[in-house]
């Protein structure tokens, strides 16, 4: 199975508050406009959730207690919310081809981990998903320290994957870099 990475550049401050905000005009943009949300809401209900997206997104805002069996649905709210505030970069660094990654930069004291922007936990408080997606999160102090050193990574020996997987993430940093308080969300598949 290949397990592919989906980021959100997202303003970070923004966010963070989000939880417990009361805010109304994140839920209605996700439910006029987030286009996954009628086959998300289908998915979870032959799963049994008792939420739909839109329920899941206002519990969060609303900053309700939320239910711990589904950390998922919950999961897939977030990145709702990230789809409504922020800039989305579709897949395109699969698992294996991160943890390659991860081996190469690590020597290269690299400030960062690719690991940690899929599977580092939520940036905002939800119960832990039990099955895909995992998040995980860059803060804006890990992206200005990360996008130096990406510049100016030596790839010499890196090979193609390595490469594109480089460029790859010059493109997320150099957009949240263009809103000055960007951290990075990113979503496993």
């Amino acid at each position: 199975m290949a397990i592919a990475l989906t980021v959100y550049s997202v303003p970070w401050d923004e966010l963070r508050a989000i939880p417990g905000s009361r805010r109304r005009k994140p839920v209605a943009d996700i439910e006029r406009h987030y286009g996954p949300r009628q086959s998300l809401d289908e998915m979870f209900g032959k799963a049994g959730s008792p939420l739909t997206l839109g329920e899941a997104v206002r519990q969060i805002i609303d900053g309700a207690d939320l239910d711990p069996g589904w950390g998922t649905v919950y999961a897939y709210a977030v990145e709702a919310m990230c789809w409504s505030l922020g800039t989305m970069f579709e897949g395109q660094l699969l698992r294996r081809e991160r943890e390659a990654m991860d081996r190469f930069l690590e020597p290269r004291r690299c400030p960062v981990r690719l690991w940690d922007l899929g599977s580092r936990g939520s940036p905002v408080p939800i119960p832990e998903p039990g099955n895909p997606p995992s998040v995980g999160y860059w803060t804006p102090q890990e992206v200005s320290e990360a996008g130096p050193f990406f510049e100016e990574v030596s790839l010499e020996g890196a090979g193609q994957r390595i490469t594109r997987g480089v460029e790859e993430i010059n493109r997320w940093l150099e957009e949240a870099f263009e809103h000055d308080s960007d951290g990075l969300v990113g979503f496993e598949y």
